[in-house]
């Protein structure tokens, strides 16, 4: 079975769980050792100076001459009464939220699917908080976030751009700053130069371009390079 995931606000409340329990056991630690040491020199002309301090029932506990096993008793009563500074109830609070998360999420308008009547579903509660939070996207080149179709409306060939369509890019950015060629991508007119008005019998060849077809790529300056261009393509 795969390993749980976690999120980010869990695996930081365990760093935040691993720095208190230090606290603990530093301040466990440190007062134990004082004890010990405030035990042992105890005693003064052979009287109890803490005498006050000591319960009727002890054996160990301000006993001079047991001062290490003092010491050690101290500390794990001190680690019992310092417990209090790990957040146990805190991961039990933070897995309430997430419930109430995934039934918000669950019962949320704006995250309905109208067309497949589907709502909502939050599988799993785990990670909620990391809705949204994209760090990065592994996609081949064509066929899993894009249409797997290409169409060969314009090249370059030694510098020199060929191709008298429209592209997708340049309608975009024809629609975004408002040009007048929009109306006439809309109506169909991708192609500037198609006197014609015949349809590309290969399918994903739109390219017209009356320097390169009929032959005519012999006259260019760089002829050569649109041979070998050719040949490749």
């Amino acid at each position: 079975d795969p390993p749980s995931k976690r999120s980010k606000i869990e695996r930081k409340m365990d760093k935040i769980v691993y720095f208190l329990f230090c606290i603990l056991f530093t301040l466990s630690f440190v007062g134990s050792i004082y004890f010990g040491i405030t035990t042992r020199n105890g005693l003064d002309s052979g009287i109890m100076k803490r005498w006050y301090l000591r319960p009727d029932s002890s054996t160990i506990f301000f006993d001079p001459k047991r001062a290490a096993a003092a010491a050690i008793y101290h500390f794990m009563t001190a680690v019992m009464l310092y417990s209090y500074l790990i957040p146990i109830s805190l991961y039990v609070s933070i897995e309430i939220v997430k419930v109430l998360q995934s039934i918000f999420i669950n019962q949320d308008v704006h995250m309905y699917y109208e067309e497949a009547d589907k709502p909502a579903h939050a599988r799993t509660s785990n990670l909620t908080e990391e809705l949204g939070q994209i760090d990065t996207i592994l996609s081949d080149k064509t066929g899993t976030l894009t249409c797997n179709s290409m169409e060969f409306v314009k090249c370059s060939v030694a510098g020199t751009a060929y191709g008298r369509g429209v592209t997708e890019v340049e309608k975009s950015m024809a629609k975004r700053k408002g040009s007048p060629l929009v109306q006439q991508m809309v109506n169909g007119g991708d192609h500037v130069d198609d006197s014609a008005g015949t349809k590309s019998l290969i399918k994903g060849y739109n390219f017209k371009d009356e320097r390169i077809t009929n032959g005519n790529w012999v006259n260019e300056p760089h002829a050569d390079v649109i041979q070998k261009f050719l040949r490749l393509l």
